[in-house]
């Protein structure tokens, strides 16, 4: 893997856990996108879930897809720092 590819991949790693802590930030202050009212159920997922499953479902699944990003993230940037820390020779 090229150094370019591989700081690439950290950036986006990176971009992954900010996007999860957004979500769950924002899951926290029950922001309007992020917990919808009943009335966008025909084209927001997250109201749809909510109009079928409850509010507690719809708050549940959002916390469940930030932590993902979360843990998704740390995995590929534990990787890609493994990698480039082999490659400048700090790591044996």
């Amino acid at each position: 893997m090229t150094l370019e590819k591989l700081l690439q991949e950290i950036a986006m790693t990176s971009f992954f856990i900010f996007l999860g802590v957004v979500l769950l930030y924002g899951t926290r202050q029950r922001w309007r996108l992020l917990d919808p009212p009943e009335s966008w159920w025909w084209f927001d997922s997250q109201a749809m879930v909510k109009r079928l499953f409850g509010s507690r479902v719809a708050i549940g699944l959002s916390y469940f897809t930030a932590v993902g990003f979360i843990v998704v993230g740390a995995i590929g940037m534990s990787r890609g720092l493994m990698t480039l820390c082999q490659r400048m020779g700090y790591c044996g």
